[in-house]
């Protein structure tokens, strides 16, 4: 008797175990151009986090062709112009500020050129 309860017991929580599984879906990014803007513009102003910086360069766009390459434009300057934080809350040195200046216009030509 107490085996069949234990092998029912097993039985149940693995079907508790795979209805679970099946029904979790795994987190995914997906920026859009409205959300970089934002990050490029709180990236100029200091206001930033690295966390926030770090997934935008990091993490690829497949969706949006026009802003992956603007994204991986910000991963160059990254890898070239990162400094951490400091008193004043920038992340980049000036060369990088002013190149994500640059970006951060291509990116607001594009939405206006948005329908």
């Amino acid at each position: 008797m107490t085996l069949l309860i234990s092998v029912l017991a097993a039985v149940v929580v693995s079907v508790l175990v795979t209805l679970l599984l099946l029904n979790v879906r795994t987190p995914h990014y997906r920026a859009q151009r409205r959300q970089a803007r934002q990050l490029l513009q709180w990236m100029l102003l200091g206001q930033a986090s690295e966390h926030q910086w770090r997934i935008f360069c990091e993490i690829p766009i497949r969706h949006d062709p026009p802003l992956e390459a603007i994204r991986r434009c910000c991963a160059d300057i990254d890898e070239r112009c990162f400094v951490g934080d400091n008193r004043d809350g920038h992340l980049l040195n000036k060369d990088g500020m002013a190149a994500l200046e640059q970006q951060l216009q291509e990116l607001q030509a594009l939405e206006e050129a948005e329908p």
